[in-house]
């Protein structure tokens, strides 16, 4: 059956014609024509040698053929070569839904129809040769019904006109019934190209005729460009006069410049096979001559230069889509989109991974021959597809390479995988990187190692301190489709993070010490074990898996020896011993669950930009004052055992000082009163300060946030929303400030300014997401304002975002959940899921046990981070599922994907706790999708009214409890 279908498409037509006729007029110039069209046509005269009987060759050229021409000519029935053709043609015809076209040549129709005239003649001979042979008698009377057959059924006569003129309508005629093109591609290419190919087309804009259209393809090395360009080439070449395919432009360029790409498309465009051009001057006129005003279409592959596209010289120094006749499209494959634009392209397609249905199914193909998973090989499957994360040739690479192989191989090679790709890929993506100039593969190899996912903006700040001027750079790695800009944050494929991190060791595999680069924990390990100097390490960024792993300890003395450290950012390290020294060119300094005391003495920070420690160790940073004139964000939060906060009089650019949770902390440094440039101050759960008793808060400048432990504060100053964009407010347990009678409502009026001044200033301007709005306040009814209303049966809200998912009005999401939460002693199992949002409900936000009410408010940028952070590309329905522990570092706030069963994603982990647990029980909860529209009528009602002139962002934060 497999083979029955590859022959169909073995050929367009099939032309069975009697050579000494009209081969040298007629029929030459007939196949002329249909080769310029592009329609594949079998000549026998040219491919077979004639026999007594047909060979086999030519039978499958006549089964294999979608059409049939027959030629009749005053010769053509006494070719006993050409009957036995058109029988076999009937034939075919007879049991399959294909045509046969006469084309009378220089016979009457009616001669052939009766054998008369020359046909009459024939038929005698043949009669007369074969009379004592039964069979063969038999043969010459279905010869017969064949022509009778044929020359009954619609078609040409020819006789006395134009040949030119007949051969172009007959061509014409033959586009039409065999339309487009079936694609000669490989089933596996066409995986998940249908769509593809449709949204290409409609950028061409096919139906504007008078219009000469060029569109641009880009997209990562291997992820399917040339074969998309390929399968619309296919399907609608055939309506062009002319039509070229031009593969790897930038080879033809380097090996012979303009010149050769002129004469790759003059042979191409007008099928001639050996053409001579002595100049660039020469390919220019003929080129110009022979394309001038033709409807032609011209795909060119693989070009890197913009140099590449200009092939007219001279007086004609101009682009070849000024050459073309209208209805003419030109199609250009680059990575660089860049190059595409400044060509001039009308538009761009860029070519994206593959959505994990057609991953799965190419993956299958390659490694099962099946277009299902073996279900003993299901989980390990899914571990590689998370690999290639929807790369073609990646799929279809490591899918081949695993064919046939049993489960313990495929472990093995799973294990191979992680480290070491495979070098047929890795080439591929390595040309791109190999295009770049010297400062932008910096900044490429320091997004692979380490700044892959953060926030544009932060990862610029970076790259500035690292001096590579990322402006340009990032736009540059853009354009060449090694980076994308996903909601604010930078996205790298992760074949691409690893080719980055190959580079990166390339050049001394064994040893570490000599990279310019850390980010593996082992790699650190191997390190802070040798304990030698080390001239190249610029940035070791290393986050240990889990707290849960009993992971080595390292020697904390070898990071004194690293001389020229700009960056150092540690989570869940564990480090023993002393640190005597830190490299003084530190920009960036993040140490969770620091060791030590403080900082060493002769660290210099005059270079710090961002400062951030915590754990139970630190007790102060230094002694005095240091110089910190660069000091832009310095965040202690969590220092359990600090007891003195820094003096920041010489830190004139600070902008963050977050000092949550630090509960031994009894006085602020009176410096703080002279930072201009503060804009967060975060002194959440500092429960020494004592501010229990508080009752009035003045107007703050821009620069302040509220502490903690608010009991008693009846309202909060109205510019702490008005004034600055980007802010952010919790309300939790301030009995005084929710009795109000008109406490929800004001809720919902902060909730609604708030996202307006996030609106208008969407980045937080370090690496730490909150949330925007929070409130919980006693309640029990479902304000009008929200859209709809649900009751919960399962502890959990469902948040339907279909009606968005495919939009970009919208700028976040209103919930409200009424609550009631009820202790329990019990041991219990929690469940804690990997892809969590980070809001806080704890069991003594709550005042009682009576029903309560959550307002709380994500914006676009968090809630569509967040799901893909967590692994959930689907965010058509969420299922957001609250539970609430005793334990401050739970994150209650747990979206569960529908997906979330499929084993693509982090499986669940379970914890045991002996001690308490408070329970929440959700009764019922509404939402409401907040577009600009809600903004703009929020304006005239808000009963805090004015609007928000913004320009910073504040965070505020009330906790009233006792």
């Amino acid at each position: 059956m497999a083979s029955s279908s590859r022959l169909i498409n073995t050929y367009d037509v099939f032309v069975s014609f009697r050579g000494e006729d009209t081969r040298n007029n007629f029929t030459g110039f007939l196949f002329q024509a249909l080769c310029r069209k592009g329609i594949h046509a079998f000549k026998d005269d040219e491919d077979l040698k004639k026999g007594e009987s047909i060979a086999p060759e030519l039978l499958q050229a006549i089964q294999g053929s979608r059409l049939f021409l027959t030629v009749f000519s005053k010769n053509y029935a006494s070719s006993i070569w050409c009957l036995r053709e058109l029988a076999e043609i009937c034939n075919c015809v007879e049991t399959s839904p294909r045509r046969v076209i006469p084309i009378f040549y220089d016979v009457d129709p009616s001669d052939v129809r009766k054998q008369s005239g020359f046909y009459e003649k024939a038929f005698a001979r043949h009669e007369e040769r074969f009379r004592q042979d039964k069979e063969k008698t038999e043969e010459v009377q279905r010869w017969r019904q064949a022509l009778t057959q044929v020359a009954n059924l619609s078609g040409w006569d020819i006789r006395n006109k134009a040949q030119f003129a007949e051969i172009e309508q007959i061509v014409q005629n033959l586009l039409i019934i065999l339309g487009p093109n079936t694609l000669n591609l490989p089933n596996d290419d066409l995986v998940g190209m249908e769509s593809r190919v449709e949204e290409l087309e409609n950028l061409l804009c096919l139906g504007l005729v008078n219009e000469v259209r060029a569109v641009g393809i880009s997209g990562m090395g291997g992820i399917g460009k040339t074969t998309l360009a390929r399968a619309l080439y296919e399907r609608i070449s055939h309506q062009y006069d002319f039509h070229g395919f031009i593969d790897d432009v930038s080879k033809i360029y380097r090996d012979s410049s303009s010149l050769g790409i002129q004469k790759q498309l003059l042979s191409q465009s007008l099928k001639e096979k050996n053409l001579e051009i002595c100049n660039a001057l020469e390919g220019t006129c003929l080129v110009w001559t022979r394309l001038h005003n033709v409807k032609a279409l011209v795909v060119l592959d693989n070009v890197e230069d913009v140099e590449q596209l200009k092939m007219f010289t001279g007086n004609r120094n101009t682009m070849l889509r000024e050459c073309l006749g209208g209805g003419s499209r030109i199609i250009i494959i680059s990575r660089d989109e860049h190059v595409l634009r400044t060509h001039g392209v009308d538009d761009v397609y860029q070519v994206q991974p593959l959505n994990k249905e057609n991953a799965v199914e190419l993956f299958c193909r390659s490694a099962f021959k099946v277009n299902y998973i073996l279900s003993e090989y299901e989980k390990l499957a899914y571990e590689v597809l998370s690999h290639a994360e929807g790369h073609p040739l990646a799929i279809e690479v490591i899918g081949s390479s695993l064919f046939g192989r049993n489960v313990s191989q495929w472990r093995s090679a799973l294990g191979r995988l992680k480290d070491n790709k495979r070098r047929n890929i890795m080439d591929v993506l390595r040309v791109s990187f190999n295009q770049l100039d010297e400062i932008d593969r910096e900044i490429f190899l320091d997004i692979a190692c380490f700044l892959s996912d953060y926030d544009e903006k932060y990862a610029i700040e970076v790259l500035n301190f690292r001096e590579f001027y990322p402006e340009y750079g990032i736009q540059v790695l853009i354009d060449k489709s090694l980076i994308t800009i996903k909601y604010g944050s930078i996205c790298m494929h992760r074949l691409l993070r690893d080719l980055g991190r190959c580079i990166v060791r390339e050049k001394s595999p064994k040893e570490p010490i000599k990279w310019s680069r850390l980010w593996d924990y082992q790699d650190l390990y191997n390190v802070m074990l040798e304990n030698q100097e080390s001239e190249n390490l610029e940035a070791i960024v290393v986050k240990s898996n889990s707290l849960m792993i009993n992971e080595a300890i390292m020697r904390a003395d070898a990071l004194s020896k690293i001389k020229h450290l700009k960056l150092l950012k540690l989570e869940n390290v564990k480090f023993s011993g002393s640190l005597n020294n830190l490299s003084n060119e530190l920009g960036y300094l993040t140490w969770k669950q620091y060791p030590f005391q403080c900082l060493p003495p002769s660290f210099q920070p005059d270079k710090l930009v961002e400062l951030v420690i915590g754990g139970n160790n630190i007790q102060r940073l230094w002694e005095g004052t240091k110089p910190l004139h660069n000091l832009k964000r310095l965040d202690l939060s969590h220092s359990k055992n600090l007891v003195e906060m820094p003096d920041v009089e010489s830190a004139v650019n600070l902008e963050m000082l977050d000092l949550e949770g630090c509960i031994q902390l009894r006085i602020i440094n009176p410096s703080i009163g002279l930072l201009r440039k503060l804009t967060f101050l975060n002194l959440k759960n500092c429960i020494n300060l004592h501010c229990k008793r508080l009752k009035y808060l003045p107007d703050l400048p821009s620069r302040t946030d509220l502490p903690s432990e608010l009991y008693y504060l009846p309202d909060l100053p109205f510019n702490l929303i008005r004034d600055e964009a980007n802010a952010g407010i919790m309300i939790y347990n301030c009995r005084e400030l929710v009795d109000r009678d008109r406490c929800t409502s004001m809720s919902i009026s902060w909730m609604i300014q708030i996202a307006q001044a996030n609106h208008q200033c969407r980045c937080f301007p370090f690496d730490k997401m909150s949330p925007n709005f929070e409130s919980i306040i006693p309640g029990s009814e479902i304000p009008r304002w929200f859209n709809s209303e649900h009751v919960s049966t399962d502890n959990s809200i469902i948040i339907d975002a279909s009606p968005v998912a495919h939009e970009n009005y919208w700028m976040g999401v209103v919930c409200c959940v009424i609550f009631q939460i009820r202790e329990i002693t019990s041991p219990r199992e929690i469940l804690l899921y990997s892809d969590v949002i980070p809001v806080d409900v704890r069991k003594d936000l709550a005042m009682d046990d009576s029903d309560h009410m959550w307002l709380f408010y994500l914006t676009q940028q968090e809630f569509i981070h967040q799901c893909n952070y967590r692994g959930i590309p689907n965010i058509d329905c969420l299922k957001i599922k609250f539970k609430i522990g005793d334990m401050l570092y739970f994150r209650d706030l747990m979206v569960e994907s529908e997906e979330m069963e499929d084993k693509v994603y982090p499986e669940k982990e379970q914890w045991q706790m002996d001690e308490s647990v408070v329970l929440l029980e959700v009764k019922k909860y509404g939402y409401r999708w907040v577009s600009e529209q809600d903004l703009e009528q929020s304006n005239s009602i808000m009963m805090h009214g004015g609007n928000l002139v913004t320009r910073k962002r504040k965070f505020l934060a009330i906790d009233g409890n006792k």
